[in-house]
């Protein structure tokens, strides 16, 4: 769509020579026509005249003689007296615009984000522990009865004991070695497990669950137990090293062993 707009014919001071205008004319029409014809050109100069007017021309404007000899931005050429002119003003106003149109843009501010007052992760929700097992917390010294189902196994060398009837050997008390204390490169436990039936047992062994905050296993990790024969309410110390590990949340004692039913034989019936 073309625009329209209006062109303005001045009268000429004489036969050959450029119009002149008034100041107050001039400045108003090239007003009018900037707004009509849009932006200028980066290129184009200003004039500022000496009551403080100025307006933007197209092109740059030449001093010949008394005039100053310009071009509108409708592309009429046009002049003007030279002492109603600042030229000093004129250049100056003219390199500051070209100036601030080389300049960038200034970059939008961005906005501070705010900061969140309580921020929630999974940890700060409790889940609940797996079947039988015992919080790390406060837990030592405490007995950790071993359960049918064992947790999901993460190795061949340890895999969780098969259903059956519940060991006759329990955890009756454990402990975790402090760091500062401890040269293994992991968690370290001591504890003491006891023969809690009326058989010999043998082949007594021990192993320690471990679970993260979540209840997902991490480890199993077997114990050294120092005597693995015990005759009945006997008890012995076991040491466990979990390398690798440097925290958990939960635990779970699993315990097996071979029964030797002992049998007493009977009195000798009194002499007579």
């Amino acid at each position: 769509m073309k625009s329209r707009c209006r062109v303005l014919t001045l009268p000429a001071v004489g036969a050959g020579a450029a119009a002149v205008f008034t100041v107050a004319a001039l400045a108003a029409g090239a007003f009018t026509l900037a707004l009509l014809l849009g932006p200028a050109p980066l290129h184009a100069d200003w004039i500022v005249t000496r009551q403080g007017e100025r307006f933007e021309i197209q092109g740059t404007w030449q001093l010949k003689g008394k005039l100053v000899v310009f071009t509108l931005p409708n592309g009429s050429l046009s002049s003007m007296r030279a002492d109603r002119v600042d030229l000093d003003a004129s250049k100056q106003a003219t390199a500051l615009a070209k100036q601030q149109a080389a300049a960038p843009p200034p970059a939008a501010k961005a906005e501070p984000k705010r900061k969140a007052v309580i921020v929630l992760t999974d940890k700060d929700f409790k889940k609940p522990l797996p079947d039988g097992a015992a919080p790390a917390a406060g837990a030592a010294g405490n007995a950790a009865a071993a359960t049918a189902a064992g947790p999901k196994a993460t190795g061949k060398d340890n895999p969780p004991p098969a259903a059956g009837a519940p060991s006759a050997v329990e955890v009756v008390g454990w402990e975790r070695v402090p760091a500062n204390e401890s040269k293994a490169g992991g968690v370290e436990l001591t504890g003491t497990v006891r023969n809690g039936s009326q058989d010999n047992l043998t082949e007594v062994t021990v192993v320690a669950d471990l679970f993260d905050d979540s209840g997902a296993l991490i480890g199993r990790f077997p114990a050294v137990v120092d005597n693995q024969q015990l005759p009945p309410t006997d008890s012995s110390k076991f040491h466990v090293v979990a390398n690798g590990v440097s925290a958990f949340a939960a635990i779970r004692w699993e315990t097996t062993s071979k029964g030797i039913r002992s049998i007493q034989q009977a009195p000798a019936p009194p002499s007579r």
